[in-house]
């Protein structure tokens, strides 16, 4: 069984064939060619988007490319870009909306790819109102996008680990030791972190060899004498002497 495509391009071929012969005056061959191409266009065809490698088919990994490079895009977003048409101006394979381009620069170049327009709202990103100009990338730059790193966090702590830490002692932060939390909230956090010590301070007015508390190096915070391995208000990694 034939694929749509190739039926498509069997019945174009006999139409420029039959438009041929009709511009000579026609013969006999005319109406052949006539049938042939009604026949044609009933001939049922396989889908190509549904012929499987035994595990997935063409549609699925399409759908599967969409999600992971949406994915790619939308933390990336201020890199990204969409637009429904290209830099000349046109639209996107001459289809007037049907289709659109979507691009994200890396450090190594730009990579884009096109999507039919029901994957628009997938990609959260700037909207331009034409495509940026092609700088020749092939599919084999797709490496690319393993040039894309992590944008640092300047807060050390992410709510989700706040939000976790909370799930684990039921919500009732205040049934926990600041111990408790800086040793099991503050680990989870992003994978660039700010380093710092604990510095003595509040000497002792009765023993002047003794201090009272120790204070971050990074943000002043004063956590009394216990040595914890995070600062519980900047989430600084200490480094404890």
């Amino acid at each position: 069984m034939m694929t749509r495509e190739e039926r498509e391009k069997a019945i174009d071929l006999l139409d420029n064939l039959l438009g041929m012969i009709e511009d000579n005056q026609g013969n006999d061959y005319d109406f052949a060619l006539k049938e042939g191409i009604e026949a044609l266009k009933q001939e049922p065809c396989e889908d190509m988007g549904e012929v499987s490698d035994g595990y997935h088919t063409f549609n699925q990994l399409y759908y599967q490319r969409a999600i992971l490079f949406a994915t790619i895009v939308n933390q990336n977003k201020d890199k990204a870009w969409k637009s429904y048409k290209h830099s000349d101006g046109k639209y996107c394979f001459d289809k007037n909306g049907e289709w659109f381009i979507v691009g994200i620069d890396t450090p190594e170049g730009s990579y884009t790819y096109h999507y039919q327009k029901e994957y628009w709202d997938y990609f959260d990103c700037q909207e331009l109102e034409c495509g940026k100009e092609w700088d020749g990338h092939t599919e084999e730059d797709v490496t690319r996008l393993l040039s894309l790193k992590p944008v640092p966090c300047e807060d050390a702590v992410s709510r989700q680990s706040v939000h976790d830490g909370m799930i684990k002692y039921g919500f009732h932060a205040s049934d926990m030791t600041i111990t408790e939390f800086v040793e099991d909230v503050l680990p989870l956090v992003t994978p660039t972190r700010k380093r710092g010590k604990w510095v003595k301070t509040g000497q002792s007015f009765i023993d002047p060899n003794k201090f009272l508390c120790y204070s971050c190096s990074e943000c002043g915070f004063d956590v009394g004498k216990v040595k914890t391995r995070f600062c519980p208000a900047c989430g600084a990694e200490m480094k404890n002497e």
